[in-house]
């Protein structure tokens, strides 16, 4: 099996690497910061079925997803209004299988950039102004049974 994690955004997502490698946090390494990618999806089937469980229009595979360069990426570039969705499947061959378990089990999780706020079933969790991305970086923001969204409003 191989895992495999997909990301759909409300705009094209673009890394941009020279900012981000002179915006790196002091413990990221150079080697570190090229693990992080995106690769837009083509592959018709893996589209259509992935267009099931996201609701946004640009999708691609992306790697490092539990790494704080995502995250710090995120928090640097995501704009007012903005947002973009996670999934993670365990098993990139039977992607199918994936697209119903999270459609059946809907569990979501929702990480809110403008208020701090990060929800799933357990509850909801305010997030330290000063700290956040360290508590982000230690709490599961994906699974193989939700979509997670991580938005940035224009009003909280």
């Amino acid at each position: 099996m191989s895992e495999i994690t997909f990301l759909a955004s409300s705009k094209p997502f673009i890394i941009m690497r020279d900012t981000l490698e002179s915006e790196s946090p002091l413990h990221q390494t150079n080697e570190e910061i090229n693990e992080f990618w995106v690769s837009e999806v083509t592959f018709p089937e893996w589209r259509n079925s992935l267009k099931k469980v996201f609701s946004l229009p640009y999708i691609y595979e992306i790697s490092t997803i539990q790494h704080n360069q995502f995250i710090h990426y995120i928090k640097t570039y995501l704009e007012d209004g903005d947002s973009v969705e996670l999934a993670y499947f365990s098993n990139q061959h039977d992607l199918s299988h994936g697209v119903t378990r999270i459609i059946e089990t809907s569990d979501p999780i929702i990480i809110n950039l403008k208020s701090l706020v990060y929800q799933d079933r357990s509850g909801t969790y305010q997030m330290s102004t000063h700290n956040w991305i360290e508590e982000l970086s230690h709490k599961l923001y994906v699974n193989e049974y939700s979509v997670t969204t991580i938005m940035k409003p224009f009003n909280g």
